[in-house]
């Protein structure tokens, strides 16, 4: 996927003591390279278009990422009610890991390993992401009867430190 190639991407160039950023929109993640002979697009998911130096193709891929919206799977689909369109530090790439690895465990409906990665996810990049994947958690722990209450309590437990901002679950009060 984007972000995993994205931050080995990061990784190598970082170790290669290359100047870069990490840029995250809502549904993707990309770098741009300073070099000497001006910047470079690296697309991870592109293995044929995804070194772009072209000063006036990168403004139109990143225009293009702005506008991404979430592909729906057997009908379903997620708009995430933030608009991002910022740079992003190697810690903050685990976040966006940890992150990702709870959408899946969402996903896969495992509710503890989805709040356990949130929490992970928000102790190295507190994100607009974070919270609203928390907010919707909490209200399938809370309007799913058919999740146990042991797992219920358990995963409200893990989520203690994201409920404690107040930045969460305001659809609840």
């Amino acid at each position: 996927d984007c972000l995993t190639a994205t931050t080995l991407y990061a990784h190598l160039l970082e170790s290669l003591s290359y100047r870069f950023d990490v840029i995250e929109t809502n549904y993707h993640i990309f770098i741009l390279v300073h070099t000497p002979e001006g910047e470079v697009l690296l697309e991870a998911t592109d293995p044929i278009g995804g070194f772009i130096s072209d000063p006036e193709a990168i403004a139109a891929r990143t225009g293009d990422y702005q506008r991404i919206k979430p592909l729906a799977k057997a009908g379903h689909a997620y708009q995430y009610q933030c608009n991002l369109f910022q740079r992003v530090s190697m810690e903050q790439l685990g976040g966006l890991l940890q992150f990702n690895r709870a959408v899946k465990a969402y996903n896969q409906g495992d509710w503890i390993s989805c709040a356990t990665s949130l929490t992970k996810a928000q102790q190295r990049y507190d994100n607009p992401r974070v919270r609203e994947l928390c907010d919707i958690l909490v209200r399938t722990l809370v309007e799913r009867k058919e999740i146990a209450a042991e797992v219920r309590s358990e995963c409200l437990s893990r989520l203690q430190p994201l409920l404690a901002t107040g930045q969460v679950i305001s659809s609840l009060n």
